[in-house]
């Protein structure tokens, strides 16, 4: 029976066995994760953190790690390759998968080639498999050796094992790939409905990211916008551009195009709304045209045939109580009729005092009173306030005689008001109009303009759309657009006061259609040339020469090798599935929107679920295949019929 200190030491041997063992599982798995350089890392920091040497530390480990690999070379073997596949099966499974990894590569492109250099991403040609393979391989194989000749071996056979491994993986992950396909083409045909390609995920992907539905797209494209006009897609959109190919030639043409067509829509539009004048039509022109047509109505009435009747004899005395008082109106009256070779129809005596031949006409007295409007006027100018209110006066009562005996002239001087009126209304709305208009005198424009008629109401919109849609057309239309959208900016405010409220909804639509085809526009063509100068210097200094090749043997040397491998990738979405997605992005059919975004049957998730799961396996198995192989170079040698 064993005493109680056979258990004490049995318990303490077994716990040290449990420390032993869970240390020597993380530093394999650090082995593996590291390339094999992970011995290195902990002597170099723990020779920071204490007093002992780096080589002494250094050899302390590596005599651990091949202790444990002695005792339990199983356990350290899995727990290596482990370590080797685990960001890549993680990446695979948290990363959204290709899809994700297109969109990373368009924005940070040196991001995801570490990440293939690594191991961590895929790779998607089999150049790439089999050059980053040799890259993963020569990294362990140098990393895995100690001495400096030992190194420079494991890089070599590292490399061709580790490209050969990478080459049989692929191959493996495309003949995986094909049976996925075949399985999913089955799922179309026994389902009735599309499994999403690689093009719909990304779309799917795109709006889940962005917050849109399938509903809220469809509405969007269905008010006339694009999904790559979205504020929220912005940068993925932007994205796109910076990945190049064809896709990022029709944003370009896109952004060059749509702004000004929809510029010339909204131009129309507005014009319908705001005034009569017919789409396309000079505003000032057709302003203009009105006034003249009024006048002409007003003189057709003042010349009309009942304007020639005389003034009749019980009118008579009121006609002569008012010419008595006002002589000096009759000079006019008399130079005007001269003119014309009319007969007089009074005298002006040597004292001055009129006297009436004859009973006038209706025109004839309409000729009096404005004679008297105009020594108003006069005597205004003159600074003789008293004198022209009094005469003011004396027109106003004449003028009040007169269409008492005529309704033409009620019509006449009612139509002329109206010409007035609208002229002036018209000229304050073109003063109205500023980038940043007087909200509070607009309100009292409206309110004063509406009280004399829809006429005047009209002329003062047509005003301001003048000198509007000038603005709306020239350098700045885009920020006069975006401020017309906005209800809290001065401008938008003025719109939503004169615009008529059962439009203003499709007008705000419309508005906010334009600024976001603006916005589009200038993110996609604001790209400097030194930027795209940028994309091209970035490629300078790729070749691996020589002298890399002769300081391979230093870890500054070999770094720089695999930073220059690693520079040659290009991301994850074809050219041609980038391509589809800008279509879909740029597509101005709601339902095919809806339906890229919508898979009712849940095929385009089966199908997400499969690759995620495929991907991992084929990045884990792939990572811990070249990892297992860089290690013992000569034992898969052996199975070739190599050496041992």
């Amino acid at each position: 029976m064993a005493t109680e200190e056979q258990k004490r030491l049995k318990a303490q041997f077994d716990q040290e066995n449990q420390v032993g063992v869970v240390g020597g599982v993380a530093r394999a798995a650090a082995q593996g994760l590291t390339f094999g350089g992970a011995d290195e890392a902990e002597a170099y920091i723990r020779s920071i953190l204490g007093t002992r040497e780096y080589d002494e530390i250094l050899e302390e480990v590596r005599g651990q790690v091949k202790q444990f690999g002695t005792e339990r070379p199983g356990l350290s073997l899995g727990s290596e390759i482990g370590g080797a596949v685990l960001p890549a099966i993680i990446a695979s499974l948290f990363t959204g998968g290709t899809g994700g990894i297109a969109t990373m590569a368009a924005r940070y492109p040196n991001l995801v080639r570490l990440g293939k250099a690594t191991g961590i991403v895929a790779p998607e040609t089999l150049a790439g498999g089999v050059g980053y393979g040799a890259l993963q391989g020569a990294a362990t194989g140098f990393l895995s050796a100690e001495e400096t000749e030992d190194r420079i071996k494991g890089l070599v056979s590292g490399a061709g094992l580790g490209g050969a491994t990478g080459l049989g993986a692929d191959l493996f992950s495309r003949a995986l790939q094909g049976t996925v396909g075949n399985f999913m083409d089955f799922a179309r045909r026994k389902f009735g409905n599309k499994a999403g390609s690689a093009v719909e995920q990304e779309l799917q992907r795109i709006a889940k990211e962005a917050g849109i539905t399938p509903e809220e797209a469809y509405i969007q494209v269905a008010e006339g916008k694009l999904m790559a006009e979205n504020a929220t897609l912005r940068e993925v959109v932007r994205g796109y551009f910076d990945a190049g190919g064809p896709g990022a030639t029709l944003l370009q043409k896109a952004a060059k195009q749509r702004p000004g067509e929809l510029r010339g829509d909204l131009v129309e539009d507005m014009q319908q709304y705001l005034t009569d004048v017919a789409p396309g039509g000079n505003v000032l022109a057709g302003q203009a045209k009105k006034m003249e047509d009024l006048k002409k109505t007003a003189q057709d009435l003042y010349s009309s045939p009942a304007m020639q009747r005389p003034i009749s004899p019980n009118a008579m005395p009121m006609f002569q109580d008012i010419f008595r008082r006002i002589p000096e109106a009759f000079g006019a009256v008399r130079r005007e009729l001269g003119v014309e070779g009319r007969d007089m129809f009074f005298e002006i005596g040597e004292d001055g005092a009129v006297q009436l031949l004859r009973a006038p006409t209706i025109e004839e007295a309409e000729i009096v009173r404005r004679a008297l409007a105009d020594l108003r006027s006069k005597y205004y100018k003159a600074g003789e306030g008293g004198t022209a209110q009094a005469y003011g006066r004396a027109e106003n009562e004449l003028r009040q005689t007169i269409d008492m005996l005529s309704d033409e002239t009620q019509q006449a001087r009612a139509t002329y008001n109206k010409m007035m009126d609208q002229d002036r209304a018209f000229q304050a709305g073109q003063k109205a109009f500023k980038a940043n208009p007087d909200v509070d005198q607009i309100e009292l424009d409206v309110d004063r303009f509406a009280a004399l008629g829809d006429d005047a109401l009209a002329a003062y919109r047509t005003g301001i759309w003048q000198k509007m849609r000038i603005a709306m057309t020239g350098k700045r239309s885009a920020a006069i657009v975006a401020d017309l959208a906005s209800e809290e900016s001065p401008l938008g405010n003025m719109l939503r006061i004169i615009f008529p409220g059962e439009d203003i909804a499709d007008l705000a639509t419309k508005l906010q259609t334009q600024e976001g085809a603006d916005a589009f526009a200038k993110s996609i063509l604001s790209k400097s040339p030194t930027a795209s100068s940028a994309a091209q210097q970035a490629r300078q200094g790729m070749d691996i020469g020589v002298e890399d090749v002769l300081e391979a043997g230093t870890t500054l040397g070999l770094v720089r090798i695999l930073r220059k491998i690693a520079g040659r990738t290009r991301p994850d979405l074809t050219d041609k599935q980038r391509e589809e997605v800008v279509q879909a992005l740029l597509s101005r059919d709601p339902e095919f929107i809806k339906n890229m975004l919508r898979d009712e049957s849940g095929a385009a998730q089966l199908q997400n679920v499969i690759q995620r799961a495929s991907e991992a396996l084929y990045a884990g198995g792939r990572s811990g295949a070249i990892y297992g192989a860089s290690q013992n170079p000569e034992g898969v040698l052996g199975l070739f019929g190599g050496q041992q």
